[in-house]
């Protein structure tokens, strides 16, 4: 019985030594001014080639696995998108890199199932939203079709979003916003040229149902809204002054087409002010891409 009592003693013993509270040390090797690892030049899940380039101005977080892996890889891929989270807004600023070890098994089709299954069900709400809501459903039922279905034609910022950072924030929303509240006045105007080719196919544009004269105000309202959606990324300091004046400028111009398509609106007028929401949108986008790297 002593010898059994001695022996159990010297297990926990052992087992309590095992569990010391010591962390382990991290141990690395500065490679500052090395001259490998300068370039790379591989293949992403996507079929793209990818070299350090694609990444410049970020951190790169560059680490070596396989699907397969049983442990390490897994877990540092849920670590790293714990860390990402984390970041927040900084997150934008790190770029996480795994570069497969088994490139048989490991082929594009099997790390494309490694890309974030939020931006898969937001694609796929996206295409049913925009084929089948819209297109079959609002299009030929409703005068609102444009506004309800901007929607689907809204999201694509909200899926480069998802599948860069994991998540859905508030910034992705405003800019799902600019474009959700630039659609109606956008297509309104193509529509108050095309009236009566709308009308002929039996589409019920705002036009055709009611009217040019009502169509131009929702024209200057929406035109308006969307002059104060677009404030808002300076508001939640998404962007800074740069963007601010952008978006200042090119919303008084649209407004400026707004207020003459209201008060006469003519097939000439409201084609300008179809082309120029073109131009406004791709600008109001380019000047938050520039403040973004001006704040860099």
């Amino acid at each position: 019985m002593t010898t059994i009592w001695r022996s159990s003693l010297l297990l926990l013993a052992l087992l309590l030594a095992a569990c010391s509270p010591d962390a382990p040390k991290f141990r690395s090797t500065d490679i500052t001014g090395a001259d490998f690892g300068r370039e790379l030049a591989l293949t992403g899940h996507d079929g793209k080639p990818r070299t350090l380039a694609d990444f410049r101005g970020k951190l790169v977080v560059l680490f070596f696995g396989y699907t397969y892996c049983p442990d390490v890889c897994p877990t540092t891929l849920a670590e790293m998108a714990g860390v990402m989270k984390a970041l927040g807004k900084d997150a934008e600023r790190v770029q996480v890199l795994m570069v497969t070890v088994d490139p048989e098994r490991d082929t594009r089709e099997v790390l494309a199932q490694y890309v974030n299954a939020l931006t898969m069900w937001l694609t796929l709400g996206t295409f049913v939203g925009y084929a089948v809501v819209y297109t079959v459903i609002l299009k030929p039922l409703t005068p609102q079709n444009i506004v309800i279905g901007g929607a689907a034609g809204a999201m694509p910022p909200v899926l480069g979003w998802a599948a860069v950072t994991g998540d859905v924030t508030t910034e992705a929303m405003l800019l799902f916003l600019i474009i959700f509240a630039w659609t109606p006045p956008h297509f309104w105007s193509l529509a108050l040229y095309r009236t009566e080719d709308y009308a002929r196919a039996g589409v019920p544009m705002l036009p055709v149902t009611h009217g040019k004269d009502y169509t131009g105000l929702q024209v200057l309202l929406y035109t308006l809204i969307l002059f104060g959606v677009s404030l808002l990324p300076y508001a939640v300091r998404m962007s800074g002054w740069p963007y601010l004046a952008a978006a200042v400028v090119l919303g008084l111009v649209y407004i400026g087409y707004a207020v003459r398509i209201y008060v006469a609106c003519s097939e000439r007028l409201a084609r300008s002010c179809f082309r120029y929401s073109i131009v406004y949108l791709a600008a109001l986008f380019a000047a938050l891409l520039v403040d973004h790297y001006l704040a860099l």
